[in-house]
């Protein structure tokens, strides 16, 4: 196969994932406008123990309304991330942390959901493939800039200052409630 023709492939499978991508991200970000809005009845003589897992957490996302806007308005906001080639590997990176947390609650709630949602990160992983070559780049600017301008004494510093503050922290947390 030629280099022009694979290329060609790689744009038709990257494109192809963008769309299936961004659209279900934007509607189910969508979906949360009206979804989770009163979807389960607060009066219910039910117990929390009686609830099936899916009945659970549609309670729990329609109990705080806010909370699910959020998630909705992050859905959508990582779909035209995704959507833009310029902004593409970030709303990757963006869209794997909303789509982690969806698996998370989806499996331990036990929404058969969760295999739609696995599928959609195995689509935004196989996008962050075609742009290796760029992450590794990044990478390795980082890497090689954090070396350059930070010796061994100085980390050696800042890692004893951090665990100070910490220590710090934790004693104020610990203290306080």
């Amino acid at each position: 196969m030629n280099i022009a023709l694979k290329k060609e492939i790689t744009e038709i499978l990257e494109n192809a994932f963008v769309l299936v991508v961004s659209f279900t991200m934007s509607a189910y970000g969508f979906a949360k406008l009206v979804q989770f809005k009163n979807s389960y009845d607060f009066n219910s003589n039910k117990l929390v123990s009686e609830l099936s897992g899916m009945q659970l957490m549609w309670t729990f996302y329609d109990y705080s309304y806010n909370f699910t806007l959020l998630i909705g308005f992050f859905e959508i906001l990582g779909a035209v991330l995704i959507f833009f080639r310029k902004t593409r590997i970030i709303g990757c990176i963006f869209t794997t942390f909303i789509l982690t947390n969806i698996i998370i609650q989806d499996f331990a709630f036990g929404v058969k959901a969760v295999f739609s949602a696995i599928w959609y990160q195995i689509l935004i992983l196989a996008i962050l493939w075609f742009h290796r070559q760029k992450l590794i780049t990044i990478f390795k600017q980082i890497l090689i800039k954090n070396s350059r301008i930070i010796n061994l004494k100085k980390k050696l510093i800042l890692f004893s200052a951090s665990i100070l503050v910490f220590i710090l922290l934790k004693w104020i947390e610990i203290s306080s409630f």
